[in-house]
């Protein structure tokens, strides 16, 4: 009888610890990404995953990961599975028409193949989107709208 309450006790004051280990435990979503716009089914959308702005938008070795997909003309879905919670992200894509896996630009840097970011950030006459306009804080499984910019 001493010994299966010493048992019962033990199980009580272990299972709060077990669930406050899980606690600790990052929580974890799915960000679906719906891209419209596309112009030609040539090569593929290259969909870039940012949690910092070093990089962003086509700096393909700073990001955190990447979803690469055939293009089609029909609207599409990605996802970036097993994110963090609670944190700061960006999505960047390019129509990367001809596959040499680079996004081409002429000669003052203006793009020729399609882009887009999260938030549909648009390029300007200044630049490229920035990460803090392109970002939101990812606080549950969600799905976004992205639409192609040529």
């Amino acid at each position: 009888m001493k010994s299966l309450v010493q048992l019962v006790i033990i199980t009580i004051c272990l299972c709060p610890t077990a669930k406050m280990v899980n606690a600790d435990a990052p929580e974890e979503g799915v960000l679906s990404i719906s891209i419209t716009g596309t112009k030609s089914e040539k090569g593929n959308l290259v969909a870039y995953l940012w949690d910092q702005p070093k990089g962003f938008p086509s700096d393909s070795k700073k990001k955190i990961a990447m979803v690469s997909i055939r293009a089609t003309k029909e609207a599409c879905s990605l996802r970036f599975e097993k994110l963090q919670l609670n944190r700061v992200y960006a999505v960047s894509i390019m129509h990367d028409e001809n596959a040499n896996e680079e996004m081409d630009s002429n000669l003052v840097g203006i793009p020729k193949e399609g882009y887009a970011t999260s938030r549909n950030v648009p390029h300007s006459m200044f630049g490229p989107p920035k990460f803090q306009d392109a970002s939101f804080k990812f606080s549950k499984s969600t799905e976004i709208e992205i639409k192609m910019l040529y």
